[in-house]
């Protein structure tokens, strides 16, 4: 690999890593102000998009998590007024979906407010198609590490 090819690999690694880092210590900062699991944050974000309902599975997919996590979280964050759980029958069969609280709901548009504030900030230094092109970028890169990822 060449020195430049190397160094931007690097740079990538430094930078994602440095992301990561950054969302996990305010994603625990702010569970922590609302008492509840860092885990949970991200839960409660996927589940603001989905009014529907998600189940277990469909969670974990959808949050890149194993599915016997959400599964032991559940009770939990129903104790805790999040979520509410239903059973529904779908296509002959009886499934468990997860749905937000109003609860669930204020803490989902919380973090979700402070990921705008964010965003807005990168929309005011970068343009849009800057922004989208970073995007689709990004998924390449995680297109390409999964695959390999995959193969190992």
């Amino acid at each position: 690999m060449e020195k430049q090819t190397q160094d931007r690999y690097d740079m990538f690694i430094y930078l994602v890593s440095g992301i990561y880092k950054n969302i996990q210590r305010i994603r625990s900062g702010k569970a922590s102000e609302d008492g509840i699991k860092t885990v949970n944050t991200m839960w409660l974000l996927q589940l603001r998009n989905e009014p529907e309902g998600l189940t277990a599975s469909e969670l974990a997919m959808k949050c890149l998590v194993d599915k016997s996590l959400i599964s032991r979280e559940l009770v939990p964050m129903e104790q805790n007024g999040l979520i509410r759980c239903d059973i529904k029958l779908e296509d002959s069969k009886f499934v468990r979906k997860i749905y937000l609280t109003e609860k669930g709901r204020e803490l989902a548009g919380k973090y979700s407010d402070f990921a705008g504030r964010i965003q807005e900030e990168i929309r005011k230094a970068h343009s849009e198609e800057d922004i989208t092109t970073f995007y689709k970028v990004l998924k390449t890169f995680f297109d390409k590490l999964d695959d390999a990822a995959n193969e190992c």
